[in-house]
């Protein structure tokens, strides 16, 4: 079997591959699976957003999207010579988080994309002067910068991805903390805004959701 006939048939063992793995294990295992073809990985993850955004297979829309639900329109195509969008993970009042995969290393990475409306308001000299700041902080509490962007009306930066949920999930899950572990956690985030004010950058949002709880510790 070859031409047509076998790219398919590589097509369907990806897809099912895929589909036996958890959706946050996706990514990682596609970009090895398929990294000698960045063509049939990124046609794989359309069919796999296609898949996750419908039940029944005759209401599929055709042809299969190739941008997952919730993402903005225009950023995929934006980045898509750096980045493969995978799922959006969250959302707040200024900006989208999304799952991705960066297509130079193959790793699961987070990208936070400003809305167009704040990233409007917010200019994008203040967002460079954000992300440079953002860049000086080097801690073990505190969630790296890998990589930031403007591309048209997007502003963005690009985070690690550890897995784990923020502090605001952990609660609404399992309700209040226990001790030991609330003490852990603050100490955590105790210790990470103590390094950022010596180098000079005030949080200025902390809450639950800006808090990751990670491997039994807390990053901001």
């Amino acid at each position: 079997m070859s031409g047509p006939e076998a790219r398919w048939a590589r097509i369907e063992a990806l897809f099912d591959g895929a589909l036996e793995r958890p959706r946050t294990e996706r990514a990682a295992w596609l970009g090895a699976a398929a990294a000698a073809d960045p063509g049939l990985r990124d046609e794989v993850w359309a069919m796999l957003a296609a898949h996750d955004q419908v039940d029944g297979v005759l209401d599929r829309p055709l042809p299969i999207p190739s941008i997952p639900a919730g993402i903005p329109p225009g950023f995929a195509q934006a980045i898509a010579d750096r980045y493969v969008l995978a799922e959006p993970i969250g959302e707040g009042g200024m900006a989208h988080v999304i799952l991705a995969l960066d297509r130079s290393s193959d790793r699961l990475v987070v990208i936070k994309v400003l809305k167009p409306e704040i990233a409007t308001w917010f200019g994008a000299d203040r967002f460079r002067t954000e992300v440079e700041l953002a860049a000086r902080l080097s801690h073990p509490h505190i969630l790296g910068l890998i990589d930031s962007g403007e591309s048209g009306e997007f502003l963005y930066y690009v985070m690690p991805y550890l897995g784990g949920e923020t502090l605001r999930s952990r609660l609404q899950r399992q309700g209040r903390l226990d001790r030991a572990e609330a003490i852990g956690l603050l100490r955590d985030l105790a210790d990470a805004l103590a390094y950022a004010h010596r180098a000079g950058v005030v949080h200025r949002d902390l809450k639950p959701e800006n808090v990751l709880c990670a491997g039994g510790r807390a990053l901001l």
